[in-house]
């Protein structure tokens, strides 16, 4: 549970499994009342059998929501090995059967959604939630927008490190959901190897978390190569075409 005292919540961690059945390796980190929480949806797929209804085990959830809950909270950093928000320009081009994204969840992509932009909304703009992710090959940032409330949360996909990166021109690189309730929209991906920074200042403005989500790249070297070919990037332009930038309305 995270009922701990106020005081004691300094470097809170919680994690795991309450069974010997399951897998999960999902785990939280508190520091002051920064939250940093580490999803696992490949557990419930694992433990069940691949048959799993849902990405997030009830123990996460319920993590989820005790954070939610807490009034000590003002910033959210959640990671997930696969994208939030990212769909594919061809639907099954992946052909492996793999998940891609939460999108194959919809209504649990949904309900996350709202619940974050929800708790975000009720304190604003004394609040501030910040989804990042591995991805498919290539890095970027950009915005996931409710046209509900008014409202906006940075979002980031990284890597690969030190992996193959790849063209992004099978992937839609801005959509809506749930209607048009919720929409996004990436930058111009980069065809580097690459990483994320996430800066965040409680001292500039009291009234206001300052967060910043940079991406910090380098060079592929020349003559790199893996299997299937030499690589050293990819062309930008069929991603550049059509993507406009969306006003941020956080």
């Amino acid at each position: 549970e995270l009922s701990t005292p106020s005081q004691d919540k300094e470097y809170l961690t919680h994690s795991g499994t309450r069974s010997t059945a399951t897998v999960e390796e999902w785990h939280m980190h508190r520091y002051g009342c920064i939250c940093i929480l580490a999803l696992d949806t490949k557990g419930s797929l694992l433990s069940k059998g691949g048959k799993a209804t849902s990405l997030l085990s009830a123990l996460q959830w319920s993590t989820l929501s005790q954070i939610l809950q807490d009034p000590f909270t003002k910033v959210i950093v959640i990671a997930s090995d696969i994208p939030f928000v990212l769909d594919e320009a061809v639907l099954g081009s992946t052909g492996d059967g793999m998940l891609v994204s939460w999108s194959s969840y919809q209504d649990e992509l949904h309900n996350m959604l709202e619940k974050l932009f929800k708790w975000k909304h009720a304190q604003y703009p004394t609040r501030e939630v910040v989804l990042l992710s591995s991805g498919p090959g290539f890095g970027t940032t950009g915005d996931i927008c409710d046209h509900e409330l008014g409202l906006s949360i940075p979002i980031a996909i990284v890597g690969p490190v030190l992996g193959r990166v790849c063209n992004p021109k099978r992937w839609k690189l801005q959509n809506t959901l749930a209607g048009g309730r919720f929409s996004y929209v990436y930058r111009n991906p980069v065809d580097k190897w690459n990483f994320c920074m996430v800066d965040i200042d409680l001292s500039a403005n009291q009234h206001k978390p300052n967060v910043e989500v940079q991406m910090i790249e380098t060079e592929v070297p020349p003559g790199t190569s893996w299997a299937g070919g030499v690589s050293v990037g990819f062309a930008l332009a069929d991603s550049r075409r059509g993507v406009s930038q969306m006003a941020t309305l956080r």
